[in-house]
């Protein structure tokens, strides 16, 4: 069965608080106490996560964490990575080729490669925004101006 380890579940669920509590910094022990994890637990995942990027740690008194990027711009992808390392279906679908002693024989290695580089493309093009339901920033749009606007803008 392919499912999420116990580290990605609970970093998801921490990540997820975060994003309900901006703009505000979050602690480790009030997400500990919220979610009875323990605060070493919740501690090292928080750590773990700033060292690759998803969070940033805010130092002082009412220090704490917050998420890096926007909720809409981070990958659940990303986010498996961060806690677990490389999603694989199964050994032969590494890039080494893993430590299947059937590699050579095996008939379904190719495919299966397929179905794990596709699974990826689905991780990584699903965000957390979207895992959590938030709305959807508005876009962007360039104004262009006309020869006469740029001109008065001078």
């Amino acid at each position: 069965m392919v499912r999420l380890s116990k580290k990605m579940d609970y970093s998801l669920l921490l990540v997820s608080e975060m994003v309900r509590q901006e703009p505000e910094v979050v602690s480790a022990a009030m997400l500990a106490d919220k979610y009875k994890l323990s605060l070493e637990m919740v501690a090292a995942l928080l750590k773990n996560l700033c060292r690759k990027g998803i969070l940033e740690s805010v130092r002082g008194k009412n220090g704490g964490y917050r998420l890096a990027s926007d909720p809409w711009e981070l990958s659940l992808r990303s986010l498996i990575v961060a806690v677990d390392g490389p999603f694989y279906l199964t050994d032969c679908t590494q890039d080494s080729g893993g430590d299947c002693h059937y590699h050579a024989l095996c008939s379904i290695s190719g495919r299966m490669k397929g179905v794990s580089n596709r699974i990826n493309q689905i991780l990584e093009e699903t965000s957390l925004g979207y895992i959590l339901g938030l709305p959807r920033p508005e876009p962007v749009v360039p104004m262009i101006l006309s020869s006469t606007e740029r001109q008065i803008s001078v």
